[in-house]
């Protein structure tokens, strides 16, 4: 968008230059001057036929104004403000040195962001692999309290001389086992003493 309007402004400047330029030129002697044939054609300008690319060359240009000497005198004349100047010489090295200065400052700058990125993706990966490693020992360290509460839950069993605990299906599996051979005993005692 800023392109084409700095083309567009670029465009406006030169036609005004060149507007400048015609009005302040002395318009050359008209042709019926040196020529007896021009001076009829001027005399009879309805007898002249023109091309269709001479009638639009005469819209373009009515003045017969020479473009061709006129930019040849600005080339010139830039030149000599240009390359034959050794300011502009100078001011065109500076040009590039900053121009160079400024395209290193830039890839420095992205590279620099770019270390900063892969740093920052490193750094998340470090604190996940944190993370997860801190779930992981909680979880073993839990089931090493677990067993070694188990453990002495069996020590102090053994040392006090109560049964030891078991799941308790294997319990009230034990109990009945215990009350049934329990039964068996009364009954054989009843009938030792009544032999």
């Amino acid at each position: 968008m800023k392109a084409a309007a700095t083309s567009f402004s670029v465009v406006i400047l030169l036609t005004l230059a060149i507007t400048a330029a015609n009005s302040q030129t002395k318009r050359p002697p008209p042709r019926s001057q040196y020529s007896p044939l021009a001076a009829q054609q001027a005399e009879n300008p309805r007898r002249q036929r023109q091309t269709w690319y001479e009638f639009a060359l005469s819209r373009l240009n009515p003045d017969d104004f020479d473009y061709g000497t006129w930019m040849e005198e600005r080339r010139r004349i830039f030149l000599e403000a240009t390359l034959e100047n050794q300011y502009f010489n100078y001011a065109l090295a500076m040009t590039l040195v900053s121009l160079f200065l400024l395209a290193a400052c830039a890839k420095i700058w992205n590279d620099g962001r770019r270390k900063d990125w892969v740093t920052a993706e490193m750094m998340t990966d470090l604190l996940n692999q944190d993370q997860q490693s801190r779930e992981v020992a909680r979880g073993a360290i839990r089931k090493y309290n677990e067993h070694i509460e188990r453990c002495n839950r069996v020590i102090e069993a053994a040392d006090s001389g109560r049964p030891l605990p078991g799941p308790p299906t294997e319990v009230a599996t034990l109990q009945a086992e215990l009350q049934k051979k329990s039964d068996e005993l009364t009954a054989m005692t009843g009938e030792r003493t009544r032999l």
